[in-house]
C-alpha cells in the first residue's frame, strides 16, 4: 500500500508525491484500488513538537498548495 498526494492521473497511469519525498508512478494495470484517506498524511501529534514560527511556516506552505 502506498499513501502520498495525488499528482497526476493519466490514460495509463497514476502519479502520487510521498511521504518519502519522491514522486513515484504506477501503471493503472497494477492497481486493484485508489481513493482518499479520511485522516492527514501529516504524522498524529506533529505539531505538538514545532514552535510557533514553524507552525505558521507550514500553514503558510500548505495553503499555497
Amino acid at each position: 500500500m502506498h499513501q502520498g498526494r495525488q499528482i497526476d492521473v493519466g490514460e495509463g497511469s497514476i502519479e502520487i508525491y510521498t511521504l518519502a519525498n519522491a514522486f513515484v508512478t504506477f501503471s493503472k494495470d497494477e492497481i486493484a484500488d485508489y481513493g482518499l484517506i479520511k485522516n492527514s498524511l501529516m504524522s498524529e501529534g506533529l505539531e505538538k513538537g514545532l514552535i510557533d514560527s514553524d507552525l505558521k511556516d507550514l500553514l503558510s506552505f500548505l495553503l499555497e498548495r
